[in-house]
């Protein structure tokens, strides 16, 4: 697993960075083995910050009980420092799913197994946990479909859910397909045992980010970006797997780094930055040109732009910037605007110097 595609995935389920052997469970998985599952409010968080590598100490209520625990019973929880350990803030609601702690009595969520679940709106760990005990009887496959941004103001983050999405179930003897419901959750129960792909019907002006694949064999077929669009899992008698897809809008600004001269440029970085304003920390949108100079900026939400140039030399950027179409002064910068599902090119940048 690569760095940005483990960052991804803590971003985009809340959860943790750390990188693990073994396969993640499904939501079905983690009921036959986790002793402790229920829906939980936060009540406490010291400190109350989700900032990895200190240490949380943690008081949850019980809010609805599926397994091992009461109504209003309060759970106390210690959280480590290592990437591994989850971190929350007061008043999160979440399902948790809680494994024997290192002393007697205690309790912990495992950074290397299925943890917690989303809360608001219900999505596909409520929806199997409501369906019990039908929904333990046969095999499932389920997920969850969402539209993340990458917000200038949040950095990369959950945006909404996407209801009536159809999600098709293929393999070489039978098809099958669900729809994502107003919770973006889809669930098909009773598959004839098979290795199937998993495709979804991608909106306009969308695209797929990744999937995230837990149970089953967890197979991937093809692999674009960090991740891939066509997850291929197994499925037999009484087993499961979840297969969730992460959308972004399908945005792009394209063009070439070119001397004075008109040459290509090579390992120019090219930067997009809000046209007023500051960026958040979290707001990262880059690419450094290539052989011919050409760059290709994606996924950047709908807005209004500046476009900024840096040589890479020695190891790291140079200070001078270089603004869009080739001016040093940023008054001098031409705005660029992009509306929504939008392929912009010929964003020509001249280097000045």
């Amino acid at each position: 697993m690569t760095w940005r595609l483990a960052l991804m995935l803590m971003v985009a389920t809340h959860a943790w960075a750390c990188v693990c052997s073994e396969n993640q469970l499904s939501v079905k998985g983690a009921w036959e083995k986790t002793p402790v599952i229920f829906l939980g409010t936060v009540e406490m968080a010291d400190p109350d910050s989700q900032t990895m590598f200190q240490s949380q100490a943690i008081r949850i209520r019980v809010d609805e009980a599926f397994k091992g625990v009461f109504a209003d019973q309060i759970i106390q929880l210690h959280q480590g420092t290592s990437d591994c350990d989850a971190k929350f803030r007061t008043g999160q609601r979440a399902v948790f799913y809680l494994y024997p702690g290192r002393t007697p009595g205690s309790w912990g969520l495992s950074g290397c197994t299925h943890s917690f679940g989303r809360a608001e709106p219900p999505g596909n760990d409520l929806q199997f946990l409501r369906g019990l005990p039908g929904s333990v009887r046969k095999n499932r496959l389920a997920g969850e479909v969402t539209f993340y941004e990458n917000s200038v103001s949040e950095g990369f983050r959950r945006s909404r859910v996407l209801s009536g999405i159809h999600v098709h179930f293929r393999s070489a003897n039978h098809s099958a397909e669900a729809v994502t419901n107003e919770n973006g959750v889809y669930e098909f129960y009773d598959l004839p045992s098979d290795h199937y792909r998993v495709v979804i019907d991608v909106p306009k002006g969308m695209r797929i980010k990744f999937p995230m694949v837990a149970g089953g064999e967890g197979r991937r077929s093809r692999f674009e970006d960090i991740g891939v669009t066509e997850p291929m899992v197994e499925i037999a008698d009484n087993t499961a797997a979840d297969v969730s897809f992460l959308l972004i809008v399908d945005n792009q600004i394209a063009g070439r780094v070119l001397d004075s001269s008109g040459m290509p440029v090579k390992d120019v970085c090219v930067h997009l930055n809000p046209a007023v304003g500051e960026a958040s920390r979290g707001f990262f949108i880059s690419k450094c040109s290539e052989d011919d100079g050409s760059y290709q900026l994606k996924d950047m939400p709908p807005g209004r732009y500046l476009i900024t140039a840096q040589r890479w030399a020695n190891g790291r950027l140079q200070a001078s910037k270089i603004f869009y179409p080739g001016t040093i002064e940023r008054e001098s910068a031409v705005v660029v605007a992009i509306g929504s599902g939008e392929h912009l090119t010929g964003f020509d940048i001249r280097m000045t110097e």
